[in-house]
């Protein structure tokens, strides 16, 4: 019992608030300390280093619950980040963009035009493809002003190839 620690050495060692921990351990289980006759938390130096993994973990990217169970799982640092806290990280030289509402609008429209033009294909109504199509690559922007895809472009030539002419 001599080196067991209150909730609040163990906020000091490891960084995370008392009322994290107790929320987790209320949520998900974690930890699980002993108790005092008098129902005080009490903490072993084991405790908190699993308790400094899952905050490594949580600083990775990874939610509170997969971090516990990959602290549970490991004693040492994990070999498979999460992909956000990658990105996160700038390892891979991806950088975070803000798209502006038109832009996101833009984007989901032309996506719902070129699937339904792909399911018109699949079916085999070329006729109208085509001129989806042809429409396409003369104006060169969708609807809202948006340039369109090289896939949406490419309808043209698909129905040609299809009905045999190239």
């Amino acid at each position: 019992m001599e080196d067991d620690l209150a909730i609040k050495d163990v906020a000091e060692r490891t960084g995370i608030a008392a009322g994290t921990i107790r929320m987790w351990e209320q949520r998900h289980g974690f930890p699980t300390p002993q108790r005092t006759a008098a129902g005080y938390r009490r903490y072993t130096p084991e405790d908190v280093e699993t308790l400094r993994r899952v905050q490594a973990y949580r600083d990775r990217g990874l939610s509170v619950a997969a971090a516990i169970d990959r602290a549970r799982e490991t004693g040492g640092p994990s070999d498979r980040p999460s992909l956000y806290a990658a990105v996160a990280a700038g390892e891979h030289g991806a950088r975070p963009q803000v798209l502006s509402k038109p832009t996101l609008d833009g984007n989901q429209d032309r996506y719902r035009f070129e699937s339904a033009v792909y399911q018109t294909f699949r079916r085999g109504d070329f006729d109208t493809v085509e001129t989806l199509g042809r429409e396409l690559q003369t104006s060169r922007v969708n609807f809202r002003g948006y340039p369109t895809s090289p896939m949406s472009a490419s309808f043209g030539a698909r129905t040609a190839w299809r009905r045999g002419a190239g």
